[in-house]
């Protein structure tokens, strides 16, 4: 549902001319601000890194609202 939002919403700020961001079918073809191989491996590392806490998280429900980044009892894996 959020991937629809977020296809919607800039072209419809750019319709109504608010903002002038890529239409979501072209956006292959936007120059930005690296490639297209260190995007990817960007995201890979957000998700893995989101991937990790929800998985430690069903190995020790309610471990992951505790500040900071890792377990106080970090499990091996």
């Amino acid at each position: 549902m959020l991937g629809v939002t977020g296809m919607a919403v800039p072209e419809l700020l750019t319709k109504i001319g608010v903002s002038d961001l890529p239409n979501w079918v072209g956006a292959n073809t936007y120059e930005y601000w690296t490639g297209k191989g260190e995007l990817t491996w960007i995201m890979f590392a957000m998700m893995n890194w989101a991937e990790i806490r929800r998985w430690n998280d069903m190995k020790v429900p309610g471990s992951m609202n505790q500040a900071g980044i890792y377990l106080p009892n970090q499990a091996t894996f």
